[in-house]
């Protein structure tokens, strides 16, 4: 006889043999000891964990004569023609391959035939998520009614890729992966029943790299021993899978957890040469820093993760050094690593520059910091531009005092409108001699307060890009500063006025204009008139904006209590402006990933 693989010899046979999967046998076993046995059934699950093999054990259960506690008595004349692979009663359908509409057409008109030994017809249709929608169509109707002798039973391992209308007709039973123990135990018992003593260590190394799927553990199995002789070992296991000791491994992680760019360099070219394979190496690394973050936030680790002992010690020893940060990065930089890594020409170049930037994380500056500062520059540099060379402003408070909040409300029973012009400011202290600059007023048609005599208001002046790059620097490093409250009424800028007028129209309940509002950034509010700036890229909201202009006037008219016209512009950058803000981000670490979307609710 041909020489058969060993997963394919070592197949279960009946429900008793079957691992891990506790829960899904015990239910099929009870319908059959009932004779409870639905029309539809859905198996998903990962591959390799004993789908079809557990539909076929249920095909020939449900036709056997004399079943014993739902387990098929495997001595009857049923269950003799069903064991051979010829039988007429248990077909099989591949649906990667057989994927068309016709293909189920065919299946919709043999259905009608009755089975040649049994009570039932089985249709076992494997990866059944890559029908097409049209044959899913096409089945629909005979698999919510089919006649009384079929049963229909569907495995994937991509159950999302199913339509609900296919899910709903189904009995679903889930599908788990097998523990490192569970496969552990079976493969030293295979192991044994050929003569063969493995080593403990070696099939733990087997089982990580199966990954659940009792199928592969047994094709690894069935690799390491071609290699012969009594005995398996861990050294073999190693030179057979391509993976590396456990000590120069974590040895690797401690490199990089200490920063050590140096010594994991040299490490991993120590394993690349031993012979390991860089995509599987890449992958460990993966898993393992997740296996330490678990022993960094579990106070129990062996009982969260299916390791053994001296892993686990080893792991415990690493999360001393280790930090949450850290971690983190690591994982989001090996994650990103593991999937360039199917494509690349040179995978060992890639795996050393990734160490690299593990090695050199910076703990002290996380992503939130880093863009919440990014944001903070871009703003304050358009506020700073907007006090140059506009006229004189009344809103304009000094820079050297911030007003109360109580000094920004008018004198009763005079509208804010109507209030005196300010004092005209002097001219003599240049702007970047004077204290940081608070937050920014915009311009108004007429004053809110009465400016303080001592501290008058000066004339607004364009600074020079060494001052620019001043004052930003200042703000970088100031925290921020709670802005006073308004009332009702009476807006301090055209911020304010805008972010009022959103909060009014999504109270009217208009969200499509709120949504296109928050794309627009006001610039200023002079004479009575609001202007808006949009990006380039967000034309289409301004030009929707546009059609309900006279929605957002008449808000913000109710708002300010006089009336306030709107205009919506593009926005413009000066030559100024783009330099510094790509000076700005080629400053940035080079590991920090910016990513831009839209400010949709």
């Amino acid at each position: 006889m041909a020489y058969r693989a060993l997963y394919r010899e070592a197949r279960p046979q009946c429900f008793h043999d079957v691992v891990g999967q506790d829960a899904v046998v015990r239910t099929l076993r009870s319908q059959v000891a009932a004779g409870r046995v639905g029309h539809a059934y859905l198996f998903s699950g990962p591959r390799g964990v004993g789908k079809t093999t557990v539909a076929r054990i249920f095909a020939r259960s449900i036709n056997c004569q004399a079943p014993r506690d739902g387990e098929m008595c495997g001595v009857c004349p049923v269950c003799q023609a069903l064991s051979a692979e010829n039988n007429m009663d248990i077909i099989e359908i591949d649906a990667a391959s057989n994927n068309g509409v016709d293909n189920i057409r065919d299946l919709r008109d043999n259905v009608g035939y009755l089975p040649a030994h049994g009570k039932y017809r089985v249709y076992i249709i494997d990866e059944v998520h890559m029908l097409s929608s049209s044959a899913f169509n096409a089945l629909l109707k005979t698999l919510e009614e089919p006649p009384a002798h079929v049963v229909f039973i569907l495995a994937t391992t991509e159950v999302r890729k199913l339509p609900e209308t296919v899910i709903s007709r189904c009995q679903r039973y889930e599908f788990h992966r097998l523990g490192i123990g569970q496969m552990v135990d079976q493969m030293r018992k295979l192991a044994q029943e050929r003569g063969i003593q493995a080593e403990e260590k070696g099939l733990m190394v087997i089982a990580r790299q199966a990954q659940g799927g009792m199928r592969d553990a047994l094709s690894m199995l069935d690799q390491c021993l071609s290699l012969g002789g009594g005995t398996l070992t861990v050294e073999d296991v190693y030179a057979t899978l391509g993976t590396t000791d456990a000590r120069y491994f974590y040895g690797l992680i401690q490199a990089m957890l200490r920063g050590d760019t140096t010594g994991a360099i040299a490490r991993l070219r120590e394993m690349v040469d031993a012979g390991v394979d860089v995509p599987t190496l890449a992958a460990e690394l993966l898993r393992t820093m997740g296996e330490l973050f678990v022993v960094m936030h579990t106070q129990d680790p062996a009982g969260g993760l299916d390791m053994d002992a001296a892993s686990i010690q080893q792991l415990s020893a690493l999360a001393q050094e280790a930090t949450d940060a850290g971690v983190i990065r690591m994982l989001g930089i090996l994650s990103t690593l593991e999937s360039d890594l199917r494509y690349a020409g040179q995978p060992v170049i890639l795996l050393e520059v990734a160490l690299a930037r593990c090695c050199q994380l910076e703990e002290t500056q996380s992503v939130e910091a880093l863009l919440e500062r990014v944001q903070q520059l871009e703003l304050r540099m358009r506020q700073l531009e907007e006090r140059g060379p506009a006229a004189p402003s009344c809103r304009e408070a000094p820079r050297g005092a911030m007003p109360e909040p109580e000094d920004d409300i008018p004198e009763e029973g005079a509208p804010p409108w109507e209030a005196p012009p300010p004092e005209e400011p002097p001219e003599d202290t240049p702007p970047w001699e004077e204290a940081p600059l608070p937050p920014p007023a915009e311009p108004e048609p007429a004053p809110r307060h009465e400016p303080s005599p001592a501290s008058p208001a000066p004339t607004p002046q364009r600074l020079d890009p060494s001052a620019l790059r001043s004052a930003v620097s200042a703000v970088l490093g100031e925290e921020k500063k709670q802005k006073p409250t308004v009332p009702v009424g009476a807006y301090a800028s055209a911020q304010e006025l805008w972010e009022a007028a959103i909060s009014s129209m999504q109270e009217k309940g208009m969200d499509l204009q709120v949504t296109q509002m928050r794309r627009g950034r006001p610039s200023s509010l002079q004479d009575g008139r609001l202007t808006v700036c949009f990006l380039p890229k967000e034309k289409m909201a301004m030009r929707s904006l546009t059609r309900k202009k006279a929605a957002v006037a008449a808000c913000l008219t109710e708002l300010m209590g006089q009336p306030v016209a709107v205009e919506f512009t593009e926005e413009v950058f000066s030559q100024e402006e783009k330099s510094f803000v790509e000076e700005s981000i080629q400053k940035l670490p080079a590991d920090l990933v910016i990513i831009e979307q839209d400010d949709m609710d």
